[in-house]
């Protein structure tokens, strides 16, 4: 995002607009998804979410197929690359050209990539919906927490080849074919940014159709489904019984039968909070560990995507091999997820105090009223330099950086044999410079600062914490609901996500980092990207918002386990053969008054030990609370 940012002028305002497109999209079909997902098939569900990411990816490259690559951008050097000197100091200034094409083209490419989040929003709400109650129903609940671990992990894979894939086509300029004579390090350096979209638009499209091709249910192992008669066979077809029937319910009546179940509610407001704080790190990571450590785009989502991938996996195998062996129960379950919160709270804490020291920017001024800090040097008055393009010098001698040669008062510049020459530099120090070293060079100062390692190491372990409590979590969301409200369920906690996560998470961390920005691009008189952050002010006040909305999550999730303990049948499979080996291998507690059963029971209530060892497959499970 960030180098899309570059490409075309984009504030973080407009990104936040950009990221509000696969929260609407959601809104208008999670619900729906949710209530008619007991009777769609889900296969076919699968294939239209699939079939819109596909969309997606397409949509995202239409703004360089629109306008090409921005070479005009990738040489802000102009007449000094061909050996001849350029002017920089100005006696007048200039209008820059095409700013009435700038400002529709970046409405232009902000509506494209608006339409293709929409789809990108749509297709996950319907993949999550569809596919996780798909999941849980083709398997028996003692083993769901293997498999939901390793659909854990295979989500995971993918945005960590996604780190990688990005990477590797931001090692490649816009246009590949193109030298545009600067290093990957440099501000002005974009990369191919729409090439990740174009491969993984090839690859959704061979993986389309076969979803399409998976039956409709797949039983659990060890579940027998009873064939179709013949025609005209003399076999009657089994009768349908309360126990096979879905109920029928109205929307309001199962939204309402959902709000009144205490662990499902407090779970879904603290899924709502804490999800606003992993989403809005993940978004924001990369530029972060770009901002804070002066790392190229490239090199920050190398270092944290196979390292995210490494520790997540771990804790994701491990909280799933932990549940299958020791099965715990409900409550131990929530209590685990609270402490690993309580983990990440002080690990938020720490990660305040792990940074870089910032650029020391020669000009900065005080913040004018409309919150942007214009550059001002008396040794470069007259020459009325602008912030349309960050071309840093590195002095040295006190380790201080100049906006750009402008600014740092040189009045040409002169590609000589190979290299830019400054010449006539009044803002540089005039003493002798005894080496090279000493002398000033184009680019940022070379940061002798290693705390990425640190922070990354602290990144990954909360990382890893958080990943240990996914399986349980999950399985905790999806046995405290009965089994023709989990898809109801699924869709109401994608639905309001969509208004209380996916809306507020960008344009809150976006805000945050526009807050915290100390020089703007002039661009045709409106703030473009930002070029210079204030790290200090930023890495707190990015942790700072992690940690309050941690620490309210948290207050939800307390409720949460006081209430996890009326949770029943955790792992045992509501079904007649998970019945029989229940009774088989311990007898049932005595009823009491005060406990509340909902199961859907043979009609047959006579004759509840025949209806319990039927081979019939039930598409129900027990839910119980009781009084405690």
């Amino acid at each position: 995002m960030s180098t899309l940012q570059r490409r075309y002028g984009l504030s973080s305002w407009s990104v936040a607009v950009i990221l509000f497109a696969d929260s609407a999209s959601p809104f208008f079909i999670s619900f729906a998804v949710g209530h008619y997902s007991r009777t769609v098939s889900k296969p076919l569900l699968l294939f239209w979410g699939v079939l819109s990411l596909t969309i997606s990816c397409c949509v995202s490259v239409v703004p360089y197929v629109i306008y090409g690559p921005g070479l005009a951008e990738a040489n802000s050097y102009g007449g000094a690359s061909d050996g001849m000197p350029q002017d920089l100091c100005r006696s007048t200034a200039e209008t820059p050209s095409g700013c009435d094409s700038w400002m529709s083209d970046s409405v232009v490419v902000s509506g494209v990539l608006f339409a293709a989040n929409c789809f990108y929003g749509a297709a996950y709400s319907v993949l999550y919906i569809a596919g996780s109650t798909y999941v849980d129903d083709s398997v028996k609940k003692k083993n769901s927490p293997l498999h939901f671990a390793f659909v854990a992990i295979l989500k995971l894979v993918g945005p960590t080849l996604g780190y990688s894939l990005g990477s590797l086509c931001l090692q490649y300029y816009e246009d590949p074919r193109y030298d545009p004579g600067v290093q990957k390090t440099d501000p002005r350096w974009v990369g191919a940014w729409w090439l990740g979209y174009a491969l993984l638009a090839v690859c959704l499209t061979a993986i389309a159709v076969p979803v399409l091709l998976f039956p409709k249910h797949l039983s659990p192992p060890g579940v027998r489904v009873p064939s179709k008669a013949p025609t005209g066979s003399s076999e009657q077809k089994p009768a349908e019984t309360s126990a096979t029937r879905i109920p029928e319910q109205s929307f309001w009546r199962a939204l309402r039968s959902l709000f009144r179940n205490p662990v499902y509610k407090y779970r879904l407001v603290y899924w709502l909070l804490a999800s606003n704080v992993t989403l809005g790190h993940g978004m924001m990571s990369s530029k972060y560990i770009e901002v804070q450590f002066r790392t190229s785009a490239s090199r920050a989502s190398f270092i944290i995507g196979p390292m995210l991938l490494v520790t997540n996996v771990l804790g994701l195998g491990m909280g799933g091999l932990a549940l299958n062996a020791f099965r715990p129960r409900a409550r131990v379950v929530t209590s685990y997820t609270t402490f690993c919160d309580v983990l990440k709270l002080a690990c938020l804490v720490l990660c305040m105090f792990i940074g870089c020291q910032g650029i020391n920017l020669v000009g900065l001024t005080a913040m004018s009223q409309d919150g942007r800090r214009p550059l001002e040097t008396a040794c470069s008055a007259g020459c009325n330099c602008t912030t349309s393009a960050f071309e840093p010098i590195c002095d040295p001698a006190d380790n201080s950086i100049h906006f750009s040669p402008c600014f740092a008062g040189c009045r040409t510049l002169q590609n000589k044999t190979g290299f830019m020459s400054l010449e006539d530099c009044s803002c540089l120090d005039g003493a002798k410079r005894e080496t090279v070293s000493e002398l000033p060079y184009l680019g940022l100062c070379k940061e002798q600062c290693q705390n990425v390692l640190f922070f990354i190491a602290l990144t990954s372990l909360m990382g890893f914490i958080t990943r240990t409590t996914t399986v349980g979590h999950t399985i905790v969301g999806l046995r405290t609901v009965a089994h023709h409200e989990k898809a109801m369920a699924l869709g109401v906690q994608e639905g309001l996500s969509s208004i209380f996560t996916y809306i507020p998470y960008p344009i809150l961390y976006g805000a945050i980092f526009d807050r915290s920005c100390l020089v703007w691009e002039d661009k045709c008189g409106q703030p473009g990207v930002c070029w210079v952050y204030d790290t200090e002010k930023l890495r707190y006040a990015y942790h700072g918002l992690s940690l309050g909305i941690l620490l309210l999550a948290v207050v939800f999730e307390v409720m949460m386990v006081y209430h996890s303990v009326r949770l029943r049948d955790f792992y045992d499979d509501a079904t007649p053969s998970g019945l029989c080996e229940r009774h088989k291998q311990q007898p049932p507690p005595p009823a009491t008054k005060d406990e509340t059963v909902r199961m859907l029971a043979a009609e047959d209530t006579g004759s509840l030990e025949k209806a319990s060892c039927s081979t019939t497959p039930l598409h129900s499970q027990a839910v119980v609370y009781s009084a405690g």
